[in-house]
């Protein structure tokens, strides 16, 4: 059996960290809408892959905030439509909130993103695990 980074749990054991990055219990429900999302890894770095069509770079904020990443969006959009001599507006509202634990082996300080063809991306790098450079190691 190998070890995740995500836990000290067999990997064949449930949960497994999958499952906990998408534990309801660590994220919020804010919003009706929840988008999709793709988990990706290399040696690297994690990779977020967040479906939100229709959305500008400018509608989303992300945050760390106790050790999880935090996105946030929200969207407002007036629409004016001219019937005769009367004005209608419609008014449309969409946000959303999640929050992703994050595993200790991320450098936060290098956390980027980036919102192209209705896909936001958020790269997660992976930090080198620190050595000691010197231990002594006690036989009993």
């Amino acid at each position: 059996m190998t070890l995740t980074r995500w836990n000290a749990r067999p990997r064949n054991h449930f949960p497994n960290w999958v499952d906990e990055f998408f534990n309801p219990a660590i994220w919020d429900q804010k919003a009706t809408h929840q988008p999709n999302v793709n988990v990706l890894e290399n040696d690297k770095a994690f990779t977020l892959e967040i479906s939100s069509p229709g959305m500008d770079k400018g509608d989303f904020s992300l945050e760390i905030e106790d050790g999880s990443l935090v996105v946030k969006a929200e969207r407002k959009q007036e629409r004016e439509e001219k019937e005769g001599k009367v004005l209608r507006r419609e008014f449309d509202y969409q946000s959303f909130e999640r929050k992703f634990l994050l595993p200790d082996d991320v450098n936060v300080e290098d956390i980027s993103a980036q919102y192209e063809k209705g896909i936001l991306s958020v790269v997660l790098p992976k930090s080198e695990p620190e050595m000691p450079k010197k231990k002594v190691i006690q036989i009993g």
